[in-house]
């Protein structure tokens, strides 16, 4: 799968809120800058955000001592493809298993939502 270079940028830039480290200002900054340089606007990126990004690195949320400091930019880009790429679930017991992942996914989206909310609002809107 071939992905748009600004998107994979968008998905580097937003990993940051994953890592398993307090965010300082200068961090959501530079963050919001990243994305604002991106051409997508607010609602791309929060879209980009909660359906590629997190369901690809919320993990690094429920580790003792997950990954700090930043992750390895082909590590984001594989990740993210792996899910994006993953066919939709046909029989009654995935899909189930679908909708756990999908209440696991909203239970973690609020470790990171005071993050996004910041960084949400530095950005320029190009809607």
């Amino acid at each position: 799968m071939s992905v748009d270079p600004k998107r994979i940028d968008v998905w580097y830039a937003l990993s940051d809120l994953y890592l398993d480290q307090e965010l300082t200002e200068s961090d959501f900054v530079s963050i919001a800058s990243r994305l604002n340089q991106s051409g997508f606007s607010v609602l791309e990126i929060e879209k980009i955000l909660f359906t590629e990004v997190h369901p690809a690195l919320q993990f690094n949320l429920k580790q003792v001592a997950g990954q700090w400091g930043y992750f390895d930019k082909e590590f984001v880009v594989e990740t993210i493809t792996k899910i994006i790429d993953k066919p939709l679930p046909n029989s009654f017991f995935a899909k189930l298993l679908v909708k756990y992942h999908e209440y696991q996914f909203n239970k973690m989206r609020s470790l990171i939502d005071p993050d996004w909310n910041k960084v949400k609002a530095m950005l320029q809107s190009n809607n």
